[in-house]
């Protein structure tokens, strides 16, 4: 599970306090995650089921069965090179944050649930279902006024188009950035999504003007991986 800064025991603590090994533990779960992002698949197991209100076990054969198929990428503790494990343990191999927050996408996208990005300063007050609302396959976004923002829906634009790359790599596709704006399009059109002056954008506007550089290719990139079906450009994988 996830902890509260388990470091502020020791800035409290009275003189002569000693460090407990349980104490260490939280300390390095609590860098592991909040500074790294990566969560065991136990853990990633025990915070969906919570926020979906089923038994983590069962979370966690799904997880499993994912990493065994390669869909979903794991690492050893202190790696940084990708791990194909024969075997899975659940207390042992470790996901990325956007790596799970894409597998929820692609198979759990009514769980209203989000992994914290570490890159993002925390609030206390922040819970583990701070998230936009999930209705059927597609995010809707949370309506704070348009029009008074002109950098807001670049943001929003970069959220969605970098888990809609994240959902169809996990499923061994390689889709483009033109793909990821005809999917931005969509959503923003759905839920009422306009530009600084309360103009419509379309993919076009939207690939050049917020995706550059989102696929995290140079430019002439060639993947061996397979394109994303013709059919489901601008669409979210369905679930395995």
């Amino acid at each position: 599970m996830a902890y509260d800064n388990p470091f502020i025991l020791r800035k409290n603590a009275k003189p002569g306090f000693i460090v407990s090994p349980r104490q260490k533990k939280y300390e390095k779960q609590f860098v592991r995650q909040q500074v790294d992002g990566r969560y065991s698949l136990k853990e990633a197991a025990e915070l969906i089921a919570k926020a979906a209100k089923t038994r983590t076990e069962n979370v966690l054969i799904d997880l499993t069965r994912d990493v065994l198929a390669k869909s979903l990428a794991v690492f050893e503790p202190g790696s940084q090179a990708r791990y194909h494990p024969k075997k899975v343990r659940g207390d042992y191999e470790e996901a990325y944050w956007d790596d799970l927050n894409a597998w929820l996408v692609s198979n759990e996208p009514r769980i209203k649930f989000e992994f914290q990005d570490p890159n993002k300063p925390s609030r206390t007050d922040r819970t583990a279902t701070d998230k936009p609302e999930v209705i059927g396959d597609t995010t809707t976004i949370q309506e704070s006024g348009t029009g008074n923002n002109a950098e807001r829906w670049k943001l929003e634009a970069v959220k969605l188009g970098k888990a809609y790359l994240a959902a169809w790599r996990n499923q061994s596709y390689e889709p483009t950035k033109q793909d990821a704006a005809l999917y931005v399009e969509g959503e923003f059109s759905t839920h009422g999504i306009y530009g600084d002056r309360n103009e419509v954008l379309d993919a076009a506007y939207i690939e050049r003007h917020a995706l550059k550089g989102i696929t995290g290719h140079p430019p002439g990139f060639k993947s061996k991986k397979p394109k994303v079906p013709e059919g489901m450009r601008g669409k979210l994988p369905k679930p395995r």
